[in-house]
């Protein structure tokens, strides 16, 4: 019936006027929520890796041997510190929010700095004979400052809808595998490169040996990269195929060797 039916509109508006409040108090939430960082744990493990880098390197006692080792732990402690404490507390967010300032920009640079301070940080402190064979908490902890720090500029980018790791790797399930292929080969061709200019005058066989794999796999590696984004129009070099399938089987069986 007619009345039904106003009685059961009746109902309906009251059930949305009773909804409204509520929806209103979770977007209010969620806005304040939204004004901290949500990187927060990435900024606390940069500190806390670097703090530890810091640490073990202040300890080491023949340091005047290894200049400049001393300033990579403490820049990036310092910087991701008061990101971090800037943050958590409200009365320094209210006053400076570290996201907003240039639309988010002034973050998105201070990552891209870690990222390259600790690429010259991880190359400084883990060459051959350098301080961080003194002592395994410096080789880790400057590595995975520099993985975290990737991530950590990642993850902005994505908020910011920015070019990704994901988007560049997304094309095939074997991409990424040969990305860090990639990456792992420049670093084993590179410190190979080190070690046998050091240590050519006493034996630089195996050096050269693994210069030799380095080479090799960076060779294959890059190769495959770029067939991925279909840069070799001259060469039938897909990925997916037969090829790819045996030159990953070859690498595995020149890195089970090496």
């Amino acid at each position: 019936s007619q009345f039904s039916r106003e009685r059961q509109q009746r109902k309906t508006k009251r059930s949305k006027k009773s909804i409204m409040p509520n929806e209103n108090k979770d977007n209010s939430s969620n806005k304040e929520e939204a004004e901290s960082n949500p990187r927060w744990t990435c900024y606390l493990t940069i500190n806390i890796l670097s703090l530890i880098n810091f640490i073990n390197v202040a300890q080491v006692e023949t340091l005047q041997d290894f200049r400049g080792s001393l300033v990579f732990g403490p820049f990036t402690f310092a910087l991701s510190f008061i990101i971090f404490v800037m943050d958590r507390f409200r009365l320094c967010l209210d006053k400076f929010n570290f996201m907003s300032v240039l639309d988010g920009k002034l973050e998105g640079f201070a990552l891209l700095v870690f990222v390259l301070w600790w690429a010259s940080g991880v190359g400084f402190l883990t060459h051959t004979n350098g301080v961080a064979y003194k002592a395994l908490n410096i080789y880790f902890s400057s590595w995975f400052n520099l993985f975290a720090s990737i991530y950590t500029l990642n993850e902005w980018s994505a908020s910011k809808e920015i070019l990704t790791i994901e988007e560049i790797t997304h094309i095939s399930p074997t991409l990424k595998g040969w990305w860090v292929f990639l990456f792992a080969s420049i670093v084993n061709c590179g410190s190979a490169a080190e070690a046998y200019t050091e240590f050519l005058k006493i034996d630089g066989g195996y050096a050269a040996f693994a210069v030799t794999v380095g080479a090799v796999t960076t060779v294959f590696s890059f190769v495959f990269v770029i067939a991925h984004y279909n840069f070799l129009k001259c060469c039938k070099i897909s990925h997916g195929g037969a090829l790819e399938l045996v030159a990953s089987l070859l690498m595995n069986v020149l890195m089970i060797a090496a």
